[in-house]
């Protein structure tokens, strides 16, 4: 039921910083949040995350960054 977690690299992330803007805009994710921990993401503060929802009207994205 948890949506695939996945940290992003330097590239992916430059791309989806000029597609959508400044780091501070984007929503936060804790770094200990049991999500990552799932997924065995080892993240530091200000890296990003995309998250993939497989839901009945089709896949969505979403990026969080973390805290």
């Amino acid at each position: 039921m948890v949506p695939v977690h996945e940290l992003l690299t330097t590239e992916e992330e430059e791309k989806v910083l000029a597609k959508f803007g400044k780091k501070e805009l984007f929503p936060k994710i804790k770094r200990h949040d049991p999500a990552l921990a799932i997924f065995d993401i080892k993240a530091k503060t200000g890296d990003m995350v995309k998250i993939t929802r497989n839901e009945l009207t089709g896949v969505h994205v979403f990026y969080r960054v973390v805290r």
